[in-house]
């Protein structure tokens, strides 16, 4: 019988390690959600049928030890440096906060990546089709995508005329750079983008009542840990405000957000292909940096209705999921 053996690492977290010589795989996952969050759940639901269906089999060839993060940057530093400690096969990471842990903590253990911003802005990896080193995996959210929420939410609400990106600076230091751009998006310049920064649930409050005080504003919440654990407050906070909320995720919409426009988070699955052709001999840095191709719309018609809006039949058509 194959046995698992727990052991101490220097952050007093237990990490899976096997015994050598029993041809079992060994891959950690660090998820940046709580484990109780369904969304976090999804993610790594995803990620684990991917590996089934190409054969991998925990408790028979494979052990996965997966941690959540709970949206905290000191338990996603802790839970990097075990990783790095136990050295498992390939070290799976959702995000860029975890990304950046991990690249601190190894420069030689597999890693692939999902959900990440810019790689190659922030150093993780020489360039999307030759990442080199270590590190590769699937890319999601640039400025682009800010625009597109931008131009949805003047679908619904013609008026607009600022909005606000918020997010949580321990998370999201990069978000300055990247957002400076978008005064330069096309059909864009008359709705100034402010970036604001919120780091406790006390501050949703406060940064959506500011938003709030000019009229014909809007609210933009890019991905961001904190973000996310946080959504059904800022969510719900800025539909008492009046204000029309685009997301990166579905799940801010089931929780009362106007709208999300996102990249498919199918990439959990697909992520499992490049940990499947790790483990079978392929370096990280031949594996090219995916982008994300298709990218999924959600409307909350209820929500639309409270903020009396109305969504033009056309922007209907083209939604994957509306919520009456």
């Amino acid at each position: 019988m194959r046995r698992r053996l727990f052991l101490a690492t220097a952050s007093g977290l237990p990490s899976i390690a096997l015994a050598q010589g029993t041809g079992v795989r060994r891959v950690a996952v660090l998820i940046a959600l709580s484990e109780s969050d369904p969304e976090g759940q999804m993610r790594f639901g995803g990620l684990r049928e991917g590996l089934r269906d190409l054969g991998w089999i925990e408790g028979k060839n494979l052990a996965i030890d997966a941690r959540y993060a709970g949206g905290s940057p000191e338990r996603t530093h802790e839970l990097a440096q075990a990783f790095a400690a136990a050295s498992p096969d390939v070290i799976v990471v959702n995000g860029t906060p975890a990304l950046g842990e991990i690249h601190k903590a190894t420069r030689t253990i597999p890693v692939v990546f999902m959900a990440a911003v810019d790689p190659v802005g922030l150093g993780y990896i020489d360039s999307l089709a030759r990442p080199g080193g270590n590190i590769t995996g699937f890319g999601s959210f640039d400025v682009a995508l800010v625009g597109k929420w931008l131009q949805l939410l003047k679908e619904v609400a013609p008026s607009l005329s600022h909005a606000t990106v918020a997010h949580n600076p321990a998370n999201t230091p990069y978000y300055p750079r990247l957002i400076k751009p978008m005064d330069r998006l096309p059909g864009l310049a008359d709705v100034p983008v402010t970036l604001m920064a919120w780091q406790n649930p006390a501050d949703i409050g406060r940064v959506i009542a500011e938003t709030a005080q000019r009229p014909d504003g809007c609210l933009l919440v890019p991905p961001d840990g904190f973000n996310t654990r946080h959504r059904a407050e800022i969510a719900s906070s800025a539909l008492a405000a009046g204000l029309p909320l685009i997301a990166t995720y579905p799940a801010f919409v089931r929780s009362g957000a106007l709208m999300s426009y996102s990249t498919d988070t199918n990439y959990y699955r697909q992520a499992a292909g490049y940990v499947d052709r790790i483990l079978k001999g392929a370096r990280p840095a031949d594996l090219p940096v995916q982008l994300p191709t298709r990218f999924q719309l959600m409307i909350n018609m209820a929500t639309a209705r409270r903020l009396g809006l109305t969504v033009p039949p056309t922007l209907l058509a083209t939604a994957d999921e509306v919520i009456e």
